[in-house]
């Protein structure tokens, strides 16, 4: 039987802005406020090069200038990108425009001939004061110690991802959200805030990231093994989340934890996750050749990955890749898919919002 996905309520829908323009490769890296306002900092691409020129616009009104900035290793990284060492930005939103201690909209964009190309949105919150993982922990979920990226990366996806959910549902109704595969809590330390009326809690294959958040943060976070159950009874979350899973995982594991989130989540619960799509593989494969062996089913689970390192091999732990028709029929045989974003998540996986029938 198929189910038609009801229109969501309109009161709710918050559209980011100038949504309408695609969205560009690239990661916000630093944003904090400094003695001269909101500094941010990143790097933005398309295939096709790099920019003229870059502007950000905050709240949806307020467009300022971005310095360019010169970053060799892009070059090395994206040979294959004409320019590439040109996509740096550094921008500052001064007081009067950002107040300081309050939340801001913030959108990037890259800039041809004048107009609008790419875009990387980003809701500005500021964070608690809290502490940061050891170094070997915030390696292995990101590849990166930086605590500045840590933190950044971390607030951009809470925020898209907080913004979706309240396309379809009152974020103050959730009772219950639980992030599978929390790491050391890189994305729940900003759930907790934007999510401020819900339970929070995550698992992690990684037990000493889970045990880290469970110590740290204001929720409740544990170990679990690469295959179900989870340790909690049946309808429990309003909420799921899943940051960076299903792009580990093969077909098989990605058909028994279906069912079990299904599981777990509540009659009418929404599960948000993230895949690897055409998107993100044309970024990771430029090769021709190598996309069309990655699509030719629509479903490609066989790359090793070995990023996890001691925590799970590369025998269970791999780069998959899925396109948006395939997901669509597989997940859909189990969840009302309600929204599909593509590049929205670090301006590299694919968004998906599902809901339990």
């Amino acid at each position: 039987m198929t189910t038609t996905a009801p229109l969501p309520d309109l009161s709710l829908f918050r559209p980011e802005p100038y949504e309408w323009v695609d969205p560009g490769y690239g990661y916000l890296d630093y944003c904090a406020e400094g003695p001269d306002g909101l500094v941010l900092g990143g790097w933005m691409l398309r295939l096709d090069g790099a920019f003229d020129t870059y502007e950000v616009v905050v709240d949806g009104e307020t467009r300022l200038p971005v310095e360019v900035v010169e970053r060799p290793v892009l070059a090395e990284l994206y040979p294959h990108i004409p320019d590439a060492a040109r996509g740096a930005f550094v921008a500052i939103v001064p007081p009067d425009v950002a107040a300081p201690g309050k939340g801001a909209s913030v959108v990037v964009l890259g800039i041809r001939a004048g107009l609008p190309v790419a875009r990387m949105g980003f809701d500005y919150r500021p964070p608690a004061d809290l502490p940061f993982p050891p170094d070997d922990v915030m390696r292995r979920a990101t590849g990166n110690a930086a605590t500045a990226f840590w933190l950044a990366t971390g607030a951009k996806d809470a925020g898209d991802f907080h913004r979706i959910v309240g396309r379809w549902r009152d974020p103050a109704t959730i009772g219950r959200l639980f992030e599978w595969g929390c790491g050391a809590g890189r994305l729940s330390r900003h759930l907790i805030e934007r999510f401020d009326r819900s339970e929070v809690f995550g698992c992690d294959i990684d037990h000493e990231a889970a045990a880290w958040a469970d110590e740290h943060l204001n929720g409740t976070f544990v170990g679990t093994e690469t295959d179900p159950p989870l340790p909690y009874d049946d309808g429990r979350f309003d909420l799921v989340v899943g940051l960076s899973v299903f792009t580990h995982l093969t077909h098989d594991y990605q058909e028994r934890w279906l069912a079990e989130l299904e599981r777990v989540l509540a009659p009418g619960g929404l599960l948000l996750v993230t895949t690897h799509g055409t998107f993100a593989a044309r970024w990771l494969y430029p090769n021709a050749d190598d996309l069309e062996r990655l699509f030719a089913t629509g479903f490609h689970d066989s790359i090793r990955d070995e990023g996890l390192g001691k925590v799970a091999s590369g025998d269970y732990y791999k780069s998959t890749f899925q396109t948006e028709a395939y997901t669509r029929a597989f997940w859909g045989r189990r969840f009302d898919v309600l929204e599909f974003v593509e590049g929205g998540c670090h301006n590299l996986q694919d968004i998906w919002l599902l809901r339990r029938r």
